[in-house]
């Protein structure tokens, strides 16, 4: 099954069952700048919707991606072939745990992340089992966000998208290690609480912490988008972090 994201410019092959991608990885993909010649990297890519959306917004840049399940790994190198990218987007099978060489012994410019939500221990259950993976923290939020600044060069920089109730430990996690954070909150609607955030901090960063202006999806009644939300879904426009 195919999904096409940015108005078309990524299509997407996803597993059938499991893990699907949507809004969030569309933001998380808006979320990236890169330049010329930098390398950016995504542990957890599945099957390559955030990166290849991040690959196509910055056609300067070289990618690298992590999936721990090999047919998933070898779908996300399939979509980037068949989206034009695959010189430029590189696959690697293996998880945090235990990576491949050519990842342990890398340094980034960039690393970025949407890691699983949910702990098994706090009650949620997704509603099918082949979703667990994609849904369920295997490994903690910290060591998912060690990965990641272990694999960053210095000044490099971190960016991902979670829940903000977890706010508190990826500030914690970042502490003494990155810094000059900046946070996105992301909102359904007007007046809603923002229940998701994309953040991003440098690492050794030393700039005052950012609490910036929230994303707002929807508009106020119905489905629709917002005017801001529909630019970033069709690819016209990236992730503020300036507002």
């Amino acid at each position: 099954m195919s999904d096409a994201f940015l108005d078309g410019a990524i299509t997407l092959r996803q597993p059938e069952r499991g893990f699907r991608a949507g809004t969030d990885s569309v933001l998380l993909g808006a979320a990236i700048r890169a330049g010329r010649g930098e390398r950016v990297f995504e542990p957890g890519c599945g099957a390559g919707p955030a990166l290849l959306i991040a690959a196509y917004r910055n056609p300067e840049a070289m990618f690298a991606g992590l999936e721990q399940d090999g047919g998933t790994a070898a779908l996300a190198a399939e979509n980037a072939a068949e989206d034009g990218l695959g010189e430029r987007v590189v696959i690697h099978e293996g998880d945090i745990a235990a990576p491949p060489d050519a990842v342990r012994e890398a340094l980034f410019d960039g690393v970025f992340l949407n890691p699983p939500f949910f702990d098994p221990e706090g009650g949620w259950r997704p509603p099918r089992e082949d979703k667990r993976a994609a849904h369920w923290e295997g490994a903690p939020l910290g060591d998912w966000l060690d990965f990641a600044l272990r694999r960053l060069k210095p000044e490099g920089r971190i960016t991902l998208i979670h829940r903000t109730e977890r706010l508190p430990d990826i500030l914690a996690a970042f502490a003494g290690r990155a810094g000059s954070v900046r946070v996105k909150p992301v909102a359904a609607r007007p007046g809603r609480a923002a229940g998701r955030a994309l953040v991003t901090a440098v690492k050794r960063g030393r700039s005052p912490f950012t609490l910036l202006s929230p994303l707002v999806m929807h508009g106020a009644e119905g489905k629709a988008f917002s005017a801001e939300g529909e630019v970033i879904l069709r690819g016209r426009a990236g992730i503020d972090w300036e507002d």
